[in-house]
């Protein structure tokens, strides 16, 4: 479990699959930049989440992000395989529903779960993948003190710009 000060990334639990597809899944304009680009039918959504979605706490995995103070669900962040450079690597990870864009919650999950990476998994470096096109997560990246790799093509997620952080760039 990762928490900041507002915030708690908790493991899945199955009564969370309503809430992933209809506040994340389904939305285009959620799904717009991330994984297939385009919202998820609920067959594809509950797939992706028994895939990358573990129903205890490990290590690596994606997970419910919710407001600590109430426990309300925000989205998903967590840390997961990244086999496109590296078979050892690593990526970030996180979506916001929509009506709470804007709040600085990508920038205090991401930074938790950067230095859950780095500092505790003792990763020798992390990557975090967005779109070319979608400026805003590339923003809050940059703002964590990442640093753009490279552009490369995703069989299943199109193109996607990689940046990395390692201990010494903290």
């Amino acid at each position: 479990m990762i928490q900041t000060e507002r915030l708690v990334l908790r493991p899945y639990v199955m009564n969370d699959l309503d809430f992933m597809y209809t506040k994340l899944f389904s939305d285009n304009d959620v799904m717009r930049w991330l994984l297939c680009a385009r919202a998820m039918s609920k067959f594809e959504t509950t797939s992706f989440l028994e895939k990358y979605f573990p129903l205890n706490f490990t290590p690596y995995g994606l997970g419910t992000l919710c407001l600590k103070s109430t426990n309300e669900k925000l989205g998903y962040a967590g840390i997961i395989k990244c086999p496109y450079l590296n078979e050892n690597d690593f990526e970030i990870g996180f979506a916001i529903k929509k009506d709470e864009w804007g709040k600085g919650y990508a920038s205090e999950i991401g930074l938790a779960e950067t230095d859950y990476a780095l500092n505790t998994m003792k990763l020798p470096r992390i990557l975090s993948l967005t779109h070319p096109e979608n400026k805003v997560s590339a923003h809050v990246i940059r703002k964590l003190g990442y640093k753009f790799i490279k552009t490369i093509q995703i069989a299943d997620r199109g193109p996607r710009d990689v940046y990395e952080k390692t201990l010494n760039l903290l």
